[in-house]
């Protein structure tokens, strides 16, 4: 409960990041709103970079762990997340 509480008043203390935040937000949603079309390209850039590095990542963390025993793991149950 303590925890609960001090983390509040963390973010009483620090209302102004929030403040910074949505304005960001708002600035960041009329730059979308007037320019969809290079809003589109900008997002789909930044997915398939985000995308490529996690699957680097992941043949990293994939290879550090080899000699790990394989139960659960494999491809079949990240596609079960998919569904």
């Amino acid at each position: 409960m303590n925890e609960l509480v001090g983390g509040l008043g963390y973010a009483v203390k620090n209302w102004w990041m929030s403040l910074l935040l949505g304005l960001l937000y708002i600035a960041v949603a009329l730059c979308l709103l007037f320019s969809p079309v290079s809003s589109y390209v900008a997002l789909s850039i930044i997915f398939s970079i985000s995308i490529l590095a996690s699957g680097i990542l992941e043949i990293f963390f994939a290879a550090g762990n080899k000699k790990q025993s394989a139960a659960g793991g494999g491809i079949l149950p990240e596609v079960l997340l998919i569904y």
